[in-house]
């Protein structure tokens, strides 16, 4: 790969050793040319041919692959085909009318979890015909958030929506992709950001934030006793994923971002790894439920303190309110409304919004607030009376006559 300057070089061989190791944990070839293309080739959206058909067929083990964009962990790791065959599934839902979103990997078992949902609702309630080449098929691309943003937000992307996580401050700041975008922006969820230690890690029982910013300002490595003099004289090793933006994350609470770190392919992957070493200390977004989920795994999600001498708080639902704002992240859908099927993707909203606990709870994600959940869909029906209620798809007519007096309901109550 060509270099591009002294300074990409300079980054390189700073964490090419940690790297190298981190990589070496999930069997890729340590050769940092190809870590370097494999990042190209997920920033350029590359699919292999690991897809689903229309009818839910699957591939082998999801961990070992890349990501099917048409199907969910649960549905695909339940089948087996050979490769002929999953090269024909992939054929067929490219060659079939279908949905495109780009997102964060964070939300995407959850929107096209919910996508199911939102289709059997409708199902229900209507003819056959409404469900056959009526875009059926949604394809969810993941990115990391800048990405999303650099492809979603063009005047002619093919994207009927994207799925950004962001601060809440930072994302209002600014009108979604521009003020002439076309774009409108709907909150459905939080996420929260946390700490995350191996298991043999037990002397770690909350992360002072204060102390954090305090030690990462020095001109040499952190340790955990720079953090609480009783705990070890050993060099934290940071552990991130390479879907998120750790770096703006650690910026908004006041820590300066490491030289040397581990970067984990994706999400799943760092939770999977951080128990390889005693001194790990992984960031990034946490769900209570991970543990159970990712059975196996050697970690423990350590509690954080705003200050040294403040309670500490963990990053569970109930806490949402007393969690600091600055590792709150809230989940936007963005709504392309220069897309022809629009109208099905601002159902698809007014759908996870009408049955926001129930959709969250189901995927770990924390639900909105009622008061937020009452504005987004007061922000959606605007949208619609400003022309944004398009029934020229049938998918759409379907939903809107046997969901009317739901959502009619839900506008007049929490």
């Amino acid at each position: 790969m060509r270099n591009p300057g002294a300074r990409r070089v300079e980054q390189q061989d700073a964490v090419k050793a940690d790297t190298e190791a981190f990589l070496r944990w999930q069997g890729i070839s340590t050769n940092m040319r190809t870590f370097s293309n494999a990042r190209i080739r997920l920033q350029k959206l590359a699919v292999t041919a690991m897809l689903l058909s229309l009818s839910l067929q699957g591939c082998t083990n999801p961990s070992s692959v890349a990501m099917n964009p048409f199907a969910t962990k649960d549905s695909a790791e339940k089948f087996s085909l050979n490769k002929q065959e999953i090269q024909q599934a992939y054929d067929l839902s490219l060659a079939k009318d279908y949905l495109a979103i780009l997102g964060s990997q964070l939300p995407r078992s959850m929107i096209l979890n919910s996508y199911w949902r939102f289709l059997g609702s409708i199902g229900t309630h209507s003819r056959p015909e409404t469900m056959q080449g009526n875009f059926t098929a949604l394809g969810y691309f993941s990115a990391p958030t800048l990405t999303v943003l650099k492809k979603f937000c063009i005047s002619n992307s093919s994207y009927i929506g994207a799925v950004i996580i962001r601060q809440k401050a930072v994302e209002l700041a600014k009108p979604p992709c521009g003020s002439q975008s076309g774009t409108i922006r709907i909150p459905i969820g939080h996420t929260m950001r946390g700490f995350v230690v191996p298991d043999s890690n037990r002397f770690a029982t909350a992360i002072p934030l204060d102390a954090l910013a305090e030690a990462s300002k020095k001109d040499r490595p952190v340790t955990w006793s720079d953090i609480n003099p009783q705990w070890p004289k050993r060099p934290i090793r940071w552990v991130f994923n390479a879907q998120t933006d750790f770096k703006t994350d650690l910026k908004i609470m006041g820590i300066t971002p490491p030289k040397r770190y581990l970067l984990a392919a994706n999400y799943e992957r760092s939770f999977l790894n951080v128990g390889d070493h005693p001194d790990n200390l992984l960031f990034t977004p946490t769900t209570p439920s991970l543990k159970a989920q990712l059975q196996g795994a050697q970690f423990r999600i350590v509690p954080i303190q705003p200050e040294q001498k403040s309670a500490p708080i963990a990053p569970v639902a109930d806490a949402l309110n007393r969690y600091p704002a600055k590792l709150i992240r809230t989940i936007y859908v963005y709504i392309n409304l220069g897309n022809q099927n629009r109208c099905i993707m601002a159902d698809f909203a007014d759908y996870m919004l009408n049955n926001n606990a129930t959709l969250m709870h189901e995927n770990n994600i924390i639900p909105l607030r009622p008061e937020e959940r009452m504005q987004a869909l007061n922000t959606l029906k605007g949208q619609r009376l400003g022309g944004l209620d398009d029934e020229s798809k049938s998918l759409c007519r379907a939903y809107r006559k046997s969901h009317a007096s739901h959502r009619q309901n839900s506008l007049v109550q929490p």
